[in-house]
């Protein structure tokens, strides 16, 4: 049986951005080039319920996973599949209440801490990075929220050959 590893933290960043958080989660730097790690599972939630909403609205949280630092400049990148270095995403909806100056952040649905979407045929043999975005309805107050991550490895081993292969898949190629 595979042993399992997890991942968990904290990133923080500002209501109502584009993209703000682009974040090293992990990198394996070693000449051991068997070791491997598949995603499992990974889920997102604020961990900073109150926050600077000014009024009643919704929330967009979006995540993306990837293998290699990615310069997302617009939502549309965060759901696009076509780069091979995204390999989990996640898309949840929040509302904002705002209470006569208690405001907070409520999930949508009973599940509080959003699932992302994984493709299981992504092995991570170097890095693991995870890009975050708000959108809020009604806003003209950004406040900074904090958004707890946990993720779910499973190590894996290959040979050193399929090692660089994955490798070289994970990573961004300019091909134009």
């Amino acid at each position: 049986m595979p042993r399992k590893f997890s991942l968990r933290g904290t990133i923080s960043g500002a209501d109502n951005s584009i993209i703000w958080a682009t974040n090293p989660i992990f990198d394996y730097v070693s000449t051991d080039r068997t070791k491997a790690w598949r995603v499992v599972s990974a889920y997102l939630w604020p961990a900073t319920w109150d926050g600077g909403t000014t009024s009643d609205g919704q929330t967009m949280i979006a995540g993306v996973l990837h293998t290699d630092y990615v310069k997302f400049t617009s939502w549309n990148e965060l759901s696009d599949v076509r780069d091979n270095r995204t390999f989990g995403w996640l898309q949840a909806g929040m509302k904002n209440v705002d209470n006569g100056g208690d405001d907070f952040l409520a999930p949508q649905s009973l599940n509080t801490m959003p699932q992302f979407t994984i493709d299981p045929d992504t092995i991570i043999v170097k890095e693991l990075w995870l890009s975050v975005a708000t959108k809020m309805e009604n806003q003209s107050i950004n406040g900074n929220r904090d958004w707890s991550y946990l993720i779910i490895l499973e190590e894996m081993k290959l040979t050193p050959s399929e090692s660089v292969f994955q490798q070289i898949k994970g990573m961004g190629q300019d091909v134009e």
